[in-house]
């Protein structure tokens, strides 16, 4: 993964992430046009698929250049359904006779959503194999490779002693694939769509974001990612987001790899460790008010520190995990989460429907493998820039 996810090749995509993010400030501009309410679950969950699509596979699968409605489709349908069978709690993983029976049918349906993304990705294996093959000499510069090409040129398991595999097999790849599409894309899309959520139900927070937005940027430009560490409001907004609302319940699992004992308790060896990340950001003994949306609490004391957006010195909250085994595509999350914020807030004046106050806006939950907004949030936009900036 360290091959995938370095600074260098961050930075090689920086380009396609700022022709996204123009391209989401493009869909809510067609919408404000025609006073038309945008569903910001569906223009949020474009924008973080084609972000990941084109850096992992060289496809944007949504927009003008895309690979076209019937595979976009396809794709988003597949991936929503496997997140969903992710998250059920399946009898047949502690009674191997229920596998068997498969009374509702969910065994059956497991095998046909693998089925599907395994020949999904394995259309996109060969799509890159034929490529490389028709352009024998192509560069092999980082910033001319997406993340499969890369995983094909990788070599393989224990190659380095003569006996392993010169290349990575298929199945290693497809599960690479599926890995990254899994953390990157549904993540980074709930988290932006509970922060819109919460602003738009707190119009005084909108309000600050704006200002800072404002003073940093101003209102003949648009926000670019090197404006980003200086929004610090902004930052502790999406930090506030974390602690009320982490993309999922629970950590990864871990594993311990030894007897310990932790505030008096014992963990024998290979415990089974959940981390209950939902839980630690409502913990009253660390939070006070803990159902109240107060970004203000992670404003540091001074105006020389940075705000930390993931765990912090603290750990008071942690949504990509801490340590050795924390996500490795952190960075990039945080990226995403951060400009699609700054832009249409910059962007944009935002207001529930008609007939809808913002402290009616609802925020119940949906539990699952990531804990989504029970409805779609649907809102209305009002640009505030001039218009050229807009196209």
């Amino acid at each position: 993964m360290e091959h995938l996810l370095t600074t260098k090749r961050l930075e090689s995509f920086v380009k396609h992430r700022a022709d996204e993010a123009q391209s989401l400030v493009k869909d809510v501009w067609a919408k404000a046009q025609k006073a038309q309410i945008v569903n910001l679950r569906e223009i949020l969950g474009a924008f973080s698929m084609n972000n990941v699509t084109r850096m992992l596979l060289g496809k944007q699968y949504f927009g003008l250049e895309s690979a076209g409605p019937q595979e976009a489709m396809e794709f988003m349908h597949v991936t929503h359904e496997l997140f969903w069978l992710l998250g059920l709690i399946y009898l047949g993983d502690y009674l191997p006779l229920w596998r068997w029976i498969d009374p509702y049918g969910c065994e059956k349906k497991m095998r046909d959503v693998e089925k599907r993304i395994d020949d999904f990705h394995m259309r996109i294996i060969e799509e890159h194999r034929n490529k490389k093959g028709k352009n024998n000499n192509i560069d092999d510069d980082e910033g001319e490779m997406d993340f499969v090409d890369v995983l094909l040129s990788l070599p393989g398991e224990d190659e380095g002693d003569g006996n392993g595999k010169q290349h990575m097999d298929d199945v290693e790849i497809k599960a690479l694939i599926q890995d990254m599409i899994a953390a990157a894309t549904d993540t980074s899309a709930v988290t932006n769509e509970w922060a819109m959520a919460e602003v738009i139900k707190h119009p005084r927070v909108l309000k600050k974001i704006q200002e800072e937005l404002d003073i940093v940027v101003g209102s003949d430009r648009m926000v670019t990612e090197s404006d980003l560490i200086h929004l610090k409001y902004l930052r502790c907004v999406v930090r506030e987001t974390f602690r009320m609302h982490p993309a999922g319940p629970f950590l990864i699992p871990h594993e311990s790899t030894s007897d310990t004992h932790i505030n008096g308790y014992y963990i024998p060896a290979k415990t089974r460790v959940f981390i209950n990340t939902h839980g630690l950001g409502r913990n009253t003994k660390i939070w006070d008010n803990i159902d109240e949306f107060r970004p203000e609490r992670h404003l540091p004391n001074d105006d020389i520190t940075r705000v930390e957006i993931s765990h912090g010195l603290d750990f008071k909250i942690l949504p990509f995990s801490a340590g050795k085994r924390k996500c490795p595509g952190a960075p990039l999350g945080v990226k995403l989460v951060l400009m699609a914020l700054a832009r249409l807030f910059h962007c944009y004046d935002w207001s529930p429907p008609d007939g809808v106050r913002p402290e009616d806006i609802e925020t119940n939950e949906v539990y699952g493998m990531t804990m989504p907004k029970a409805e779609p949030l649907m809102a209305v936009a009002k640009p505030r820039l001039p218009a050229h900036l807009y196209h």
